[in-house]
C-alpha cells in the first residue's frame, strides 16, 4: 500500500493528542485487555509527541519520546501504526524523525522496550537487542538501543 503522509510534533492535551491516545489504545492496549490510567497518560506531559498524518489529516501512526539530558539519551515508547497502514513505511519514518531530532540535540543513544513481535522491525532500523527477554504490559519485550552519531 502506498500512502502519502507527513509527520509533525503535537501538543499534550490538544485534539491531536487525544487522537493519538485513541490510536495507542486501539493498537497497543485493547488487544491486551488493557487501558491507560491517568498516571500512564500524565507521563506524556513532558514528552515529545510525534504523529503521522495522511492528506485528510487522519492520524496513521505515532510515538512518544522521553529525553534524558543527564544521560544524553532518548527513550522511544508507545510506537503505534494503525493496522491498515502497517508496512507502509510510517513506523520507519517516525524512527528516522526521532533520529534526526537526536542528532540536532546531540543525543548519542536512543533506546526502547520493543515487543517481541516488533524486534525485527527495529533491527531493520539498526537497533540492537541489549537485554534478556522481560515482561511488560503482560507480553514479552526486549530492551533495544541504537548509538547516534551527531554531525
Amino acid at each position: 500500500m502506498s500512502t502519502n503522509f507527513s509527520i509533525k510534533a503535537i501538543h499534550f492535551g490538544s485534539k491531536e493528542y487525544l487522537e493519538m491516545v485513541d490510536l495507542r489504545r486501539k493498537i497497543l492496549r485493547i488487544p491486551l485487555g488493557l487501558d491507560f490510567s491517568e498516571e500512564d497518560l500524565n507521563k506524556d506531559i513532558n514528552s515529545g509527541l510525534l504523529a503521522s498524518y495522511n492528506s485528510k489529516n487522519e492520524i496513521l501512526g505515532c510515538c512518544v519520546i522521553d529525553f534524558n539530558p543527564l544521560e544524553s539519551t532518548i527513550k522511544v515508547r508507545q510506537m503505534a501504526v494503525d493496522t491498515p497502514f502497517q508496512n507502509a513505511g510510517i513506523g520507519k519514518q517516525l524512527m528516522l524523525e526521532v533520529e534526526e531530532w537526536a542528532k540536532r540535540e546531540k543525543i548519542n543513544r536512543i533506546h526502547l522496550h520493543a515487543r517481541k513481535i516488533a524486534v525485527t522491525f527495529y533491527q531493520k532500523q539498526g537497533y540492537k537487542v541489549c537485554s534478556n527477554e522481560f515482561t511488560e504490559v503482560s507480553i514479552p519485550h526486549f530492551e533495544m538501543e541504537k548509538r547516534i552519531k551527531s554531525d
